[in-house]
């Protein structure tokens, strides 16, 4: 695929990723597809928990940022006017990033795993008329799936920023670093939601990376609307992980519809973007 058109298909598919979120937002208003979750009633509550406690440190983080911010940027622009140190807008990403790039986000999808489980199920039986498997033995499933996920992304995020990072300063960049960054951040939790998509239909974790990188705008669209959400008290976190559930199985039923596999057959294989 020639640059210009990967560009097209990524910008498309980050268009339609934002766009999705507010069909999302409708779709959870009038569907609820939370309902019967409470037949898990022991996990929601130990693992909702957890997940609470993580969004409340992922939250001190940015407290503690936004109040040490204000003096580090004063104190970096006597430095700038001196002619000595950063730029201003590299100080303030290179901050921010160090605020992002922890694990809690990781952390809140593995203990809202069960949240994303029976949201994406419920979605596709909602839009598709397809049914799911939803047994207790199939989340068990999900929630081990899900940690290799998120620990596979977190390793994949940190090498992939750190390989980008020295790109960016070969060719004298290094100021979109902090901006890469985030994006690559994005790109993996957006990976992370579209994983539940693709196990339903059979994929392995390796199958469900590749079928991610052909709609990487769209999971880079659900990664940042899911991480700016985390960051509101309280409701942040289960908010970002509803929408990101529904936002993502919508998107992917438009970018890469696909049937349920038979017994006896291998998962369909989805058609590439914009044949």
């Amino acid at each position: 695929m020639k640059y210009s058109e990967y560009a097209y298909q990524f910008i498309r598919q980050l268009m339609l990723g934002l766009i999705g979120h507010v069909e999302a937002f409708r779709f959870l208003r009038a569907e609820r597809p939370w309902r019967g979750i409470w037949r898990y009633r022991w996990a929601v509550m130990l693992l909702g928990g957890m997940a609470l406690v993580v969004g409340l440190l992922f939250l001190s983080e940015l407290v503690a940022f936004l109040q040490v911010a204000p003096e580090a940027v004063a104190a970096q622009g006597a430095v700038s006017e001196a002619g000595i140190g950063k730029s201003l807008p590299a100080l303030e990403w290179e901050q921010f990033e160090w605020v992002m790039g922890n694990g809690y986000k990781y952390l809140v999808l593995i203990f809202l795993e069960i949240l994303v489980f029976h949201v994406t199920r419920q979605t596709l039986e909602l839009r598709t008329g397809i049914e799911t498997d939803s047994s207790f033995r199939a989340f068990l499933h999900a929630e081990w799936r899900m940690i290799r996920v998120a620990l596979r992304s977190w390793i994949g995020e940190s090498i992939t920023i750190i390989l980008v990072n020295i790109a960016l300063s070969v060719v004298l960049l290094g100021w979109l670093k902090g901006l890469a960054s985030f994006f690559i951040q994005c790109y993996y939790i957006g990976l992370a939601f579209m994983d539940n998509y693709n196990e339903v239909y059979g994929d392995s974790i390796s199958e469900s990376i590749q079928n991610t990188r052909k709609v990487a705008g769209a999971a880079v669209a659900v990664g940042v609307v899911a991480y700016w959400l985390m960051y509101l008290p309280l409701v942040g976190v289960v908010l970002a992980t509803l929408s990101g559930a529904v936002a993502a199985t919508l998107v992917l039923l438009r970018l890469q519809p696909r049937s349920l596999p038979s017994s006896s057959a291998p998962a369909e294989t989805p058609p590439a973007l914009g044949n």
